[in-house]
């Protein structure tokens, strides 16, 4: 990894940008709902609140929801939109696609701080997770957020020593996963397993404590976060969420439906109809772009100066990927698919394409390949979830 330089100069990289963003808005322009799921509806409109001065307040009794202030999801999400919005004078739907293809540019930035003129292999998980970024959800500033949280404690735990400025902007980083979406309470755990690092590894009391102290602040505002939901709304997180779910084995089989989709990276395999013919042709092409792969890369080991930042992916991808798979068997808040799963997906492939990049010359042998399998993975995000399967009968709704 090279010292930056104009991150704007970096043409590779806002090519795929370019191209991942295309295809983002093509989604938004040829879904029949706007790229807007229910819970897009409470986002829009609590934007909408904030633009107006309008109290934050929920009430649809057909839903059973009643809430003096929207404890339903934390405002960082539609208070992006309607900052947005404000600036731009664009309506609540139009700014939620701009947070969107903003925070694709971000990620892009946050790219290029680290990675340089190597930044464009990595953005190509933009058009891998660009499904995430066509709907009107909070994951992609989720994304956004996350990956500058992963890169802030990676340069803390390079530096000798870690000023208080530095870990105020740790702890704010952290408690932003949250104010982006509950589940982002597993930002604690990160600079908690840095301080056990640095306590029983390292013997670096001193930046143990830095660590263990950052975990601690952005437990507080966390907290203090709660404490203000059940103030404002009479309760913590929206309603009750922590009930009865399926059995055992019914969660294992959504795991690992959910995990085997993740790990199609063309196309997502439809398990309400047999046979999936596009995920099965996705799939055999994926598997022939990653056996050369693997021929290409035998013996290949990651530079030094390069590994530690993959494993703090890696690190990021397990953390997100155990955390709603665990919640989910205690609360049925959403399919264990690719609006939970994606941010752990996220990092995986951030750290899979890292690999790839740091072998330049093994890196143009496969180039091609992976493209294809890039080029085919976007056009495919553009078909009907549901192909024709039976009866030659089509649902026209998107994966």
């Amino acid at each position: 990894m090279k010292k930056t330089t104009n991150p704007l100069a970096n043409g590779p990289l806002w090519a795929v940008w370019g191209l991942a963003t295309a295809f983002v808005l093509l989604r938004f322009g040829l879904s029949p709902t706007g790229g807007q799921t229910n819970d897009s509806f409470f986002y829009l409109k609590t934007a909408t609140q904030l633009l107006r001065g309008e109290p934050l307040a929920v009430r649809m009794p057909n839903m059973g929801i009643d809430l003096e202030f929207n404890s339903l999801w934390p405002l960082g999400y539609p208070l992006s939109i309607a900052l947005l919005g404000f600036l731009t004078r664009l309506p609540a739907w139009q700014a939620a696609v701009a947070v969107a293809l903003c925070c694709m540019a971000g990620v892009a930035l946050l790219l290029h701080r680290y990675w340089k003129q190597q930044a464009w292999v990595l953005a190509l998980v933009l058009c891998l997770q660009y499904k995430i970024f066509s709907f009107v959800w909070s994951e992609g500033l989720f994304m956004l957020v996350e990956l500058a949280y992963c890169h802030a404690l990676y340069a803390a735990f390079r530096k000798p020593e870690i000023g208080w400025k530095q870990a105020l902007g740790l702890v704010m980083l952290g408690f932003g996963l949250y104010f982006v979406r509950y589940a982002g309470f597993v930002a604690v755990l990160p600079p908690a397993l840095l301080a056990l690092f640095f306590f029983f590894w390292k013997k670096d009391r001193r930046k143990a404590a830095v660590f263990s102290g950052v975990s601690a602040g952005v437990g507080m505002l966390i907290g203090a976060y709660f404490l203000l939901n059940h103030y404002l709304s009479g309760v913590a997180w929206g309603g009750e969420r922590f009930v009865y779910t399926e059995p055992l084995t019914s969660w294992l089989g959504l795991l690992g439906r959910g995990l085997f989709n993740e790990g199609l990276l063309i196309r997502d395999y439809d398990f309400t109809a047999r046979p999936d013919y596009a995920a099965g042709a996705g799939l055999l092409l994926q598997l022939f772009v990653f056996g050369r792969i693997l021929k290409a890369y035998r013996g290949h080991q990651v530079p030094p100066q390069q590994q530690a930042l993959l494993w703090f992916y890696v690190g990021g991808g397990l953390i997100q990927l155990l955390t709603p798979a665990v919640l989910r068997k205690f609360s049925p808040f959403d399919d264990l698919d690719l609006r939970l799963l994606g941010p752990a997906t996220f990092f995986l492939l951030l750290a899979g394409l890292g690999y790839l990049s740091s072998s330049p010359v093994r890196w143009k042998s496969i180039e091609k390949w992976v493209i294809l399998l890039i080029i085919t993975s976007l056009l495919a995000g553009l078909l009907p979830k549901h192909w024709i399967h039976v009866y030659g009968y089509t649902r026209y709704f998107f994966s």
